[in-house]
């Protein structure tokens, strides 16, 4: 599970297939649940593959909403959901 994007780089490189994948997941209780997770840009998906350097980072934080419905079967995959709802992951692709 990963995403692709379009990702400028902090020193100007244009990735245009950019790999995105989620490397950590953490939920913390205190009044409410708390699911972080942080994870890796690779210029693209080979180079992931291939075990090279990320470009880039991010870390990301939301409130788990456990009033809903929604069963909590697979974390990660909900993490990726609010993934592309986050500026810059928005316009993201599942590969």
């Amino acid at each position: 599970m990963a995403l692709r994007i379009t990702y400028e780089t902090d020193y100007g490189i244009n990735c245009p297939e950019a790999h995105c994948v989620i490397s950590r997941t953490e939920c913390f209780k205190k009044e409410t649940f708390r699911m972080t997770y942080n994870g890796e840009i690779y210029y693209n998906e080979q180079s992931y593959l291939d075990g090279k350097t990320p470009i880039a980072g991010f870390n990301m934080e939301y409130e788990l909403d456990i009033n809903d419905d929604t069963n909590r079967y697979n974390i990660v995959k909900e993490c990726y959901e609010h993934l592309k709802t986050v500026a810059g992951f928005d316009n993201s692709v599942d590969c």
